[in-house]
């Protein structure tokens, strides 16, 4: 009998081993992508800048007929495709942070005072 209970808790202390492991690998697979995503944020507001820069320097050019109206809007194009694409990046970096806020040890010890 006391056996038998030994052993089921061996075998309820490994799967709960496994579930730890395979959610610290999803914690830090979330990771991972956050950085990933936060370096392609970070390179792409670098070219929204400098979008913005050169709209700012060929607009007055524009308006004198200086400056292709035509290339300018393509630069304005490119510029707000770069922002909604930003807006993207940064709802995948928030799904990943609420991901792991959702595996993370704390979230389960405080459900478990809850319940």
């Amino acid at each position: 009998m006391v056996e038998d209970q030994r052993r089921m808790l061996s075998e309820h202390r490994r799967t709960l081993e496994l579930q730890t492991a395979a959610l610290d690998a999803r914690i830090r697979q979330a990771r991972e992508d956050i950085v990933a995503r936060q370096s392609r944020l970070d390179g792409q507001r670098r070219q929204v800048a400098s979008l913005s820069e050169e709209i700012g320097i060929v607009s007055s050019a524009a308006a004198q007929g200086y400056y292709p109206r035509n290339k300018l809007r393509g630069l304005e194009r490119d510029r707000a495709r770069l922002e909604g694409e930003s807006g993207g990046l940064e709802g995948e970096i928030a799904r990943f942070t609420e991901t792991i806020a959702e595996l993370s040890p704390a979230d389960f010890t405080g459900r478990a005072k809850a319940a």
